[in-house]
């Protein structure tokens, strides 16, 4: 089983949206803590696509009425244009996990890698309060500080980030 997320297949006010996507990153975050990647963290996004609002819970209940055990693995795919996809090829290429991109950790092992996701994830679609809210529930101004500061870094490649940037581009298909 596959299941596709879109941004728009929720029609909820702004509020409610911000709401779902913490509560789903809460979520997500616990299972992916004791259940790694898997069947369980689709059953988690599945929660976040349904019609009505997502009510936080305990995530083994909330994983087990989604979705009772079964022979089949779920997979979840995410488009190249998609803010998870860039994510997690960002963060593979620098070594640490998309939970630490999405973290509040300042340490600098995650906030480049977190910068150059912002900056990639900026195309002018997204707006910079949607971004922040993609990466923790960060503010606008962060979102704005990392994209320039990235564009800063392009203008003088320092620490190669060109190369970097490119390749990662490539990789996400942009």
């Amino acid at each position: 089983m596959t299941i596709h997320l879109t941004p728009d297949s929720i029609n909820y006010s702004e509020s409610q949206r911000a709401h779902n996507i913490a509560a789903c990153d809460k979520l997500l975050a616990l299972l992916h803590k004791h259940h790694g990647d898997g069947r369980h963290v689709a059953a988690a996004a599945a929660a976040v696509v349904k019609t009505q609002p997502m009510v936080e819970t305990e995530p083994k209940p909330a994983v087990e009425q989604l979705m009772p055990e079964a022979d089949h693995e779920p997979v979840i795919t995410y488009g190249p244009g998609h803010y998870i996809y860039v994510q997690r090829v960002v963060a593979r290429h620098f070594g640490v996990s998309r939970l630490d991109l999405i973290g509040q950790s300042r340490r600098k092992k995650y906030t480049l890698p977190r910068q150059v996701a912002m900056y990639l994830i900026h195309d002018g679609k997204r707006t910079l309060p949607e971004i922040g809210r993609r990466f923790g529930g960060r503010d606008h101004t962060t979102v704005l500080h990392a994209v320039r500061k990235i564009e800063r870094w392009i203008e003088q490649d320092l620490h190669n980030i060109r190369a970097t940037i490119a390749a990662l581009r490539a990789e996400i298909g942009q």
